[in-house]
């Protein structure tokens, strides 16, 4: 008695890579049943099973009843339109069985090719189901014969939001890691000891702050420090109006 085949191992059944594209952008847009997937592409259940098992195949999603997006999906869910093609591409070429099929080609091989493969791949399947197999696999894989994967390639880099500045620094592959710029250490200030009206009123012109700053203290009063004024007084002492 054979296993039962993972998910993710079936060969897929569908055809389209837009429609398949558009189902990863409705699962991170936060539909995950495959109900209401099927009601928003306006096509039949079992299309939305075809094309999730499809999209698991390419490991870009995961889960039956509740589907999820990996990280190579999230990838190309989030990209810019003209690099989700070369997103789709990368998963194409990151699963192995599709990767045998490609590998040293230039061109999508004929359907007698793929069809072989496909039985080879799985035997149990009957010819005329390996046909249509063969057929789905052979547009569900052409975007990526001309694109092949490049160190350059952006990998959903979109993703990562740089809020602060990261204590410790990532070792990168061909070299030791960065040196981060040192920390300013608190810096002593000399203290002088201004005027009171400078502490009142902080809006001063700059100008007039400097000049308060070079004037010398005032000496003390001899009389105590009360002010006198120079109104002549009346007889009771108190000075007249």
């Amino acid at each position: 008695m054979t296993s039962r085949k993972q998910r993710e191992d079936i060969l897929p059944n569908a055809n389209n890579p837009r429609l398949l594209m558009r189902l990863v952008g409705l699962i991170a847009a936060g539909l995950r049943r495959p109900r209401a997937l099927a009601d928003v592409l306006e096509v039949e259940l079992r299309t939305v099973h075809y094309y999730t098992q499809a999209a698991a195949w390419l490991g870009l999603v995961q889960g039956v009843h509740e589907v999820q997006l990996t990280r190579h999906g999230l990838a190309l869910a989030f990209a810019e339109p003209r690099h989700r093609l070369r997103h789709y591409a990368h998963a194409v070429w990151r699963t192995p069985a599709a990767r045998d099929l490609l590998l040293g080609r230039t061109e999508m091989p004929d359907a007698e090719t793929v069809a072989a493969w496909v039985r080879e791949q799985d035997p149990e399947l009957a010819e005329s189901t390996s046909r249509r197999r063969a057929s789905a696999i052979r547009s569900l894989l052409e975007p990526a014969i001309n694109r092949r994967p490049s160190p350059r390639t952006p990998h959903g880099e979109q993703l990562m939001l740089p809020f602060g500045a990261r204590a410790n620094a990532d070792v990168l592959e061909d070299g030791p890691p960065p040196r981060l710029p040192p920390t300013p250490g608190p810096t002593l200030v000399g203290y002088r000891r201004q005027p009171r009206h400078l502490h009142t009123h902080p809006l001063l012109p700059p100008r007039q702050r400097r000049t308060s700053d070079r004037a010398p203290p005032r000496p003390a009063r001899r009389d105590g420090g009360q002010r006198r004024s120079s109104r002549p007084l009346c007889r009771a002492g108190h000075p007249t109006r």
